[in-house]
């Protein structure tokens, strides 16, 4: 989670990073998805665009669950 800001997210990139070397677990940037929320959620904002992450304001799936910005959806 970040506060929506462009520093907050690229801090959560660098933590996600210093995980990596540590555990030698990989984040895999050609299939992650980053859900945009809140007052993000009517944005096209992308950071780190020089990584492929795929942005969305709709919903992203993980472990096999969805999230959504639709709380209805959401159970």
């Amino acid at each position: 989670m970040t506060d929506g800001s462009e520093q907050s997210f690229e801090k959560l990139i660098d933590v996600i990073s210093n995980f990596e070397c540590v555990s030698g677990l990989k984040l895999n940037t050609n299939k992650t998805n980053v859900l945009r929320i809140g007052s993000l959620k009517s944005t096209d904002i992308k950071y780190s665009q020089n990584k492929p992450f795929k942005w969305t304001s709709d919903s992203a799936q993980t472990l096999g669950m969805i999230f959504t910005n639709n709380s209805e959806q959401n159970l």
